[in-house]
Formats: C-alpha cells, structure tokens, sequence
C-alpha cells in the first residue's frame, strides 16, 4: 500500500507540477486551501485528467486529515471529483479515502464536503459498494456523532438517488441497529431515515420493516406525515454494481418504484420442516394454532418478500381452512393470503390455482370473520394478478345459499368487477338468477346492482335466456324483467355475443339438468396413429352419379373390417301417395324398444332457392340433395365442417368437465345453429331426461332410414352430431345411455355404408369418453358399449381403438379395465399383433396383472401376445413388472403353452353375478 502511495504521488507530481505538492505541505493554511483550489479548477477544467481517479485520490488520501477545515473540505471534495470525472473510476482509491471521511463526517463544518464526495463514489461506483464501506466504518464508532451524521447522509442519498439506486436492504439494517441505540439523537435519525424510504417507496415500504416493535413503527409513521415536499430524485448511477455497461435510472416516486428491484426474495423453503408442516394435522388444536404461528413469523421475517418456493406448505395448509377450531380456520386461510402478498406477482396465482377452488365454498361459514378472511385472501390474489384469475372461484363462491354469504360475495363483485372487461361474465350470471329471487331483500338489492355489470357483458337476451334454462317461474320471470328493463341496459348484443336468430332459436329450448354429472373424465389423449389432414373424411360434392356420396379417397375399408352385422336395412313407412309418413322404419326394421313415442314432426328437406342466396324453406316431401342442398335435419356443408376442423376438436374446448359449463353449452348451440335444424335444435338441450331421449330416438330412426335420410349432409355434420352424443354419454340417465348407444350403432352403420373413416379429431371428440362407457355397473349398458367399441373398427382403423382402450386402463373402475384389457385381447387376435403400435402398451396390460379383480383377463390378452411375439422381446418388456406379478405370469405361460386362446370370453364379464362368482373362484 505505501508502495502504491509513493508511486501514486510520483506521478501526481508529474501531473500537477512537484511545486505543487510543495505547497500543499505547507505550514501556511491559506497557501494549502490556494493550491488544493487550483488543482481542484484544473481537474474540472479538465486541464489535467485522471484516467481511474487513482493518481489524485490515493496522493491525497493522508493529505485529508488537514486540521484546516478548509482545506480539509477543499481536498475532500476533489477526491470525490477525482473519482467522479474518472474514465475508469476505481473503487480500492475510493475505499482509501473512505475511513478518513468517515471521522471527519462528524465535523459540522465538514460533513456538507463528505456528502459530496460519498454521493460522488456512489454515482461512479454505484451504491452497495459505497454503503457497506460506509456502513462497515460507522457501525460500532465509539463517537455516536459519527453514527448520527451517518444516518443524515444516508437520506441525502436516497433523496438525491432515490431508493432504486441505493442499497434499501443495507441502510433498513442499519436504521434498525441505530432504532436500538442508547443515544437519542441516533435512535431519532433512525426513524426519519425509515421515514425518508418510506416516503419514496410508498405503502408497501412497512411490509420490511415488519419485525420493529409497534412503537417504533408508530414513530416511523408520524416521522413520515412531517415530511413534505422533499426533491424528486434526479442523480444517475455511472456504473451498476461494476459493470459500466449497464446505465442506472434516477430514482422515482412511489408510483413507479419496482420493490423487486430494490428487495431479493427469501427462500423460506428450507425453513419450513418436515415436522412443522406434521403439526397442521396434529389432533391438539393448540399444536395446530403454534405451527400456523410459526409459519406466519418465517413469512414475516423475509420481509413479506420471499420466493414462490414453499416447499410442501400447500397441502397441509389446506386442511386448516375447513378446521373446527374456527380461530384456525381464519389463521389459516390469513396466511394464504399473507403467502399471496409475499409472493406476489407473476406467481401468486399460480399458488391460488392450486387452493382457491377448495376455499371458494367456505365463504358459507357462519363466523363473519372467517368470511372475511376468505374474501381478503381473495382481494391480495387479485392484487397480485387480475379479476380474471380469480373469475371461476368467485363464481363458485357465489353458489352459496346463505344470504350474509350471498351480500358480502355480491358486494365483493361489485368492488373488483365493476370495470373488469377481460372477464367471463357469464359465470356470474347463472348463479345471479337464483340472487336475484331470493328472500332477502338486501341480497336482492345488491344483486340488481351486479346485474347491471353483467348486463353491459352479455347482453339482455343471453340474460332472459339463462333464466328460462332454469326454468324460472312466471312471476319471478316478470320480476327479473322489471330489474332488467331498471337497469336501463339495452337489447341490442354486446359485442361477441350471439346473434337475434341464435337467442330465438335457444329461448324455445327446454332447461338442460344442471345435474348431469360424469362418472368419468378424460383419458390422456392417445398418440395419432397416423398423420391425418383436416379434409380427410369430409364428403366432397362430386359431379359423377357413381361417387354420388364423395367417397374419401385413400380411405378403401378392407372386406375383413368392414361391419359383418346382420341387422336388416330399415325401411320407412310410405302411404299409398308415396308420402313419407314417419321418419322411423317399418315395424319389423327395428325394435319396438327403439322405436319412437316422441311426437316430433318428421325431418323437412332443406334446399336452397333459385338464386342461391342463403334463404331456406322446407316441405313435408322425402328426397335427397347435394352436398349443401338438402340434408333433412343436418345441413352443414363440406366447407363449414373444413372450418370446424381447422380450429383442433372441431372449435370445441370441451375436455370432459363435470358437468358442462353454460359458455360450453352456448359455444356449442352456436355452432349448430344453421346446421342442425332449427326445430330439432330447439329439443336437444333440456333437462327432462324423457325429451333428451326423444331426440336420440329420432337419431337413430333417421340414421337407419336409407330413404330419406341424407348421408352426405350426415357426415358433413359429424363432428357435431359426435359432440352432442359425448355429452350424452357422460349422462347418468340409464334410458339416456341406452338410447344413445342405439344411435351411436346406427350411426356406425350408416358411415360403414358409405365406407366412412372418422379422421383424427372426430375420433378424439368420441373414443375417450365412449371407452370409459364400458365397465358400467349395468349389465345390459356394459354390452352396449362394448358393442359399440366393438363395431366402431368398421369406421375407425382397430390400431386407434386399441390406444384409446389401452389409455383408458388408468381407470378406477376395474370392470371398466377388464372390459378394455378383453377388448385389446379380442382385437388382437382378430386383427393381429400389428395394432399393438408400442411395446410399452404390453407393458401397460401387464400391470394390470398386480390387480387382483383384472388380473385373470390381463393374463389372457399376456398370453395371445406371447404367442405372436418373439419370446425374448416379451419378457424383455416385463422387466419392469414386479417379481410377484412375473410370477403370475411365468406360470400362466407355462400352464397354457399352446393353449392359446382363439377367441375372446363370448359374454365379457356376464353378469354381476358371474363377475362375483370370478372373483371368488380367483
């Protein structure tokens, strides 16, 4: 070091001139504060230049203890200059000269030249390198003075800075250390230098100083309401943290200030045990209440600013909110909220998603302060992300039937919603039918309010339609107009909604049971077998009689899977006039127990005018039409149904959510609209079970009417008609299934007929759900189904059946995977091992050997493989089978070797009586 001094003043020397470092070791004052003077003008002049500083500060760094205030001032001020004017600034010439301005800080005559000179460090080296330099010096000074001035500059520097310039984190610690000092006068600059950031960074500054005790944060608070008026700040950092590349900003007000950019966020993650996280579920309540307690403190003492790391918190978290104790419950869900705050954005939500469905119906809680707990909880995942994050949880919340629960969630809306435009109103909007009669009249009051907000979204016409589909009385309906007709919104549709036509043909449609419910969900999505294009199986007009139907090319259906089904063609009834007089085929054609009883008109043949200008009408006569120029009940054409298909699963977002959402069901009629007739269209959405099988039975007698059914218009309309015969499937109604099973065989035969492939979205739009069909508790639904998958390799290739039957397997119904692993077996012996199309789904069937109730029908479909594979490959693929099932596998091969079944069990499963009788013979 004393090397780098003597070096440092050689070539000062040769900068400013030997004599004048003569001078400035003069015994007279005034000739000290002269030279310190011109040397000080050279360098601003820019006459000399320092390319790092290093040269003058270090020469000068003994010279600062000159016991004249004044020229001790003047060679302060140009260290800081040096520095500051530096090309290259370094930082080991600054921190030479640090120390020493650190003891003069507290000279009063002085300490204006050493808040230059630290503030002239900091713009050139950038602030934490300077504070913790600073900081490192004052903390611990015996002379508190020193500390005192300390704190003073340090609120120079944030106003001259502001607080994204400066190092908050190391001036809060600090503040806090001075706060607990035995000196007055430290303890008070303490408070007005938290009260300084507090000041700049807003609100949200006390969330960080959350472990003062409350007195110091009341003193911190009225220090803050003195303050006025101080300086916006306007001085920039050179160089970030050392890297001159990266430019500071002047700091800002409280409005734009990033507490990200001035704060790291702790990892608590590590904090939070194993044996804290047990405690949630301890049976002593008091347990339960130390480890929230706990939690809390960890959460609080990283500032309320930690990482979206939080280990395994979630889970048990969870289970206090339902907690009997209620003073848990509400600590509970408070720290759910406290881990929104702390969290905060983008990532806040992302932990909501994963809680708030189960907190939304907890709203019901008769103690106020839980329920106020809930919506707080809320209110911070909002703060941190949008309403419209939080929509569908509100819109649960709001199923609640108690009326202090309905006004606080109701007036909640109207707090956070009132100008959210992002947002899917129509989840308010069911439940608000039911508000909007309730009664109470405060939950009435309020609930016209919100209903003015959802007005403006969706529409007046969406709104009375809704209310129909809930089969709202008369009376109750006249009163909803009057509040509608109150609100002053207007008829006309809001943009995006349906049109006029589309809300008249909805308002005749019966009320869909808002209790259709799905004891199944959807299966991961197979892998596509084979690449297929969007207009694959879509008919094409064509102009030769022989391809009337628009055979899809490429797609020849080989004689061994085309349908060997010996149900006769049905035949409709003709007068004697030869006028069709029921859509349905002769009595001898099908069934009396498919025929219909509904007392729905027969199909009207729709054909365009003369001038092809859109405008339909439709008559009583049979016959068929073009592609586009007829169809019956179906009118889609080949270029709307190419449309459908260019937006993936035909534009439908349905993914088997239980049950369907009143946006799926509008999205759907929408798309019908103008491709299914208007009169059939207006049956097929109701809640009577009864009606819903009207119109499947309707399906069917069309679908196997050759006469006057049009199959070009039918497979045109595919995918649509699939969609409502999926949501059919997931009903629970046993009539229902069984009639939609009927429709979906006839509906096989008519696409075999016409040597119809489904492409790959059709598949995926009925195959997940349909398989999940076949293990139902209902002997004569089970055949059904089976029946149904069975056929459907007339229309479908069996290597696509055979993966949507093997991804079902991760069912948790076991008849369901007996019938699926018997199905696999009955395909591959019809069909070969090459509809096997990845080793891994032997692997799968073979896991199904480790459960007991499927074990027997794995083993079998095991068996027919082994026989069609090399022996080598197929035990190859049981290495990850556990030894207990390889056992049971081994011996079933050695017991059966060349007793390899030829055909699958004739009935399935048989009966439940049979299954039992199987399970107790294994």
């Amino acid at each position: 070091l004393t090397e780098k001094k003597e070096e440092a003043t050689e070539k000062a020397q040769n900068l400013f001139g030997e004599e004048t470092f003569t001078k400035l070791d003069s015994k007279d004052w005034k000739e000290r504060l002269s030279i310190a003077e011109e040397m000080l003008n050279k360098l601003i002049k820019k006459e000399v230049s320092d390319e790092t500083g290093e040269i003058i500060s270090i020469s000068l760094s003994e010279r600062l203890k000159d016991t004249n205030f004044q020229v001790s001032s003047k060679l302060i001020e140009l260290s800081g200059k040096s520095i500051l004017l530096a090309t290259k600034p370094s930082s080991v010439a600054a921190f030479q000269s640090i120390p020493t301005i650190i003891e003069k800080i507290q000279d009063q005559k002085i300490k204006k030249a050493c808040f230059g000179a630290l503030c002239d460090y900091i713009e050139s080296l950038g602030g934490k390198k300077v504070f913790e330099k600073v900081v490192a010096g004052a903390t611990d000074h015996k002379n508190p003075k020193v500390i005192e001035e300390t704190l003073n500059w340090m609120c120079d520097a944030i106003q001259q800075f502001g607080p994204q310039s400066v190092p908050v984190k190391i001036i809060i610690d600090f503040s806090k250390y001075s706060i607990a000092h035995a000196n007055p006068k430290v303890r008070s600059n303490g408070i007005l230098t938290l009260a300084t950031l507090r000041y700049y960074i807003g609100d949200t500054f006390m969330q960080f100083v959350g472990d003062l005790k409350d007195n110091s944060k009341e003193q911190v608070e009225e220090q803050f309401k003195t303050l006025s008026d101080l300086p916006k700040p306007s001085r920039t950092i050179k160089a970030v943290e050392g890297d001159p590349t990266k430019a500071g900003k002047p700091g800002s007000s409280s409005s734009s200030t990033s507490v990200d950019s001035m704060f790291e966020r702790v990892d608590i993650s590590s904090e939070l045990t194993s044996e804290l996280l047990e405690q949630l579920k301890d049976t002593n309540w008091q347990k339960r209440l130390d480890s929230l307690n706990e939690i809390e403190r960890i959460i609080v003492n990283a500032n309320r600013h930690i990482q979206p790391n939080i280990g395994g918190l979630l889970n048990p978290l969870k289970t206090t909110f339902a907690d009997a104790n209620k003073n848990i419950a509400e600590k509970g869900i408070s720290i759910l909220g406290l881990l929104a705050d702390s969290i905060g954005s983008p990532n806040a939500i992302k932990i909501g998603r994963a809680v708030l469905s189960e907190l939304a119906p907890l709203i019901a809680d008769k103690r106020q302060n839980v329920r106020a707990a809930i919506l707080n909880t809320f209110r911070s995942f909002i703060k941190h992300s949008s309403p419209k994050d939080v929509t569908v949880y509100i819109a649960k919340a709001m199923e609640v039937k108690t009326a202090e629960s309905r006004v606080e969630v109701l007036q909640f809306v109207l707090e956070h919603y009132s100008t959210a435009n992002d947002v899917d109103f129509l989840l308010f909007a069911e439940p608000l039918v039911s508000y909007l009669s309730d009664r109470n009249a405060d939950v009435r009051k309020v609930a016209e309010d919100v209903l003015v907000i959802v007005l403006k979204h969706i529409g007046a016409s969406k709104f009375r339609t809704i209310c129909l589909r809930q089969d709202v009385k008369p009376a109750v309906m006249s009163t909803i107009d009057a509040m509608i007709e109150k609100s002053g919104v207007e008829e006309s549709e809001p943009v995006g909604t349906m049109n006029s036509s589309a809300v008249s043909a909805i308002n005749k449609i019966p009320s869909q049971s808002s209790s259709r419910k799905s004891s199944t969900s959807l299966p991961p999505r197979p892998p596509t077998v084979s690449a297929s294009s969007f207009t694959e199986g879509i008919v094409v007009e064509q102009q030769s009689n022989n391809n009337s139907l628009g055979i899809a090319h490429g797609k020849e259906i080989p004689a061994s899977r085309r349908s060997t089904s010996s149900i006769p063609p049905p035949k409709p009834t003709i007068s004697g006039d030869g006028d069709v007089l029921s859509v349905g085929p002769s009595k001898g054609s099908i069934p009396a127990s498919r025929r219909s009883t509904s007392a729905l008109p027969p199909p009207r043949i729709h054909q365009e005018d003369n001038h092809n200008n859109g405008s339909s009408n439709f008559s009583s006569g049979g016959g068929g039409g073009g592609v586009g120029g007829g169809g019956g009940y179906f009118t889609s054409t080949a270029n709307q149904k190419l449309s459908r298909l260019q937006k993936g699963k035909s534009g439908w977002n349905y993914l088997g959510e239980d049950p369907l959402t009143e946006a799926q069901i509008q999205e759907l009629i929408q798309q019908m609209e103008g491709r299914i007739e208007s009169n059939l269209l207006s049956r097929m959405f109701t809640k009577d079970f009864k009606k819903t099988s009207d119109v499947l039975q309707l399906f069917t007698e069309y679908f196997s009417s050759k006469e006057t059914r049009d199959s070009n218009s039918v497979i045109n309309t595919l995918d649509l008609i699939i969609k409502y015969l999926t949501m059919n499937i997931l009903d629970t109604n046993t009539t229902v299934l069984m009639k939609c099973s009927t429709a979906l065989t006839e509906l096989i035969h008519l696409l075999n007929e016409n040597q119809y492939f489904l492409n790959d979205i059709e598949m995926q739009l009925l195959y997940p759900f349909l398989v999940n069909r076949i293990g139902n508790s209902k002997d004569a639904l089970r055949i059904a189904f089976r029946e149904v998958v069975l056929l459907s390799t007339s229309i479908c290739h069996p290597q696509n059946i055979f993966t949507f039957l093997i991804n079902a397997l991760n069912s948790k119904n076991s008849k369901n995977r007996c019938e699926c692993v018997d199905i696999c077996t009955e395909l591959i012996i019809k069909y070969g091992i090459e509809i096997v199309s990845s080793p891994n789904y032997v692997t799968i069937i073979a896991r199904q050997v480790g459960d007991f109730s499927v074990r027997t029908f794995a083993l079998r479909c095991l068996l027919v493989l082994n026989e069609r594979m090399n022996p080598d490959e197929f035990w190859k693929l049981m290495n990850p089978i556990n030894e207990k099932d390889r056992v049971f596998i081994d011996e079933k091969m050695r017991r059966n070797n060349g007793n390899v079944p030829t055909h699958s069990h004739s009935d399935s499963i048989g009966s439940n009586e049979d299954y039992k009788q199987q399970q107790q013979q294994q």
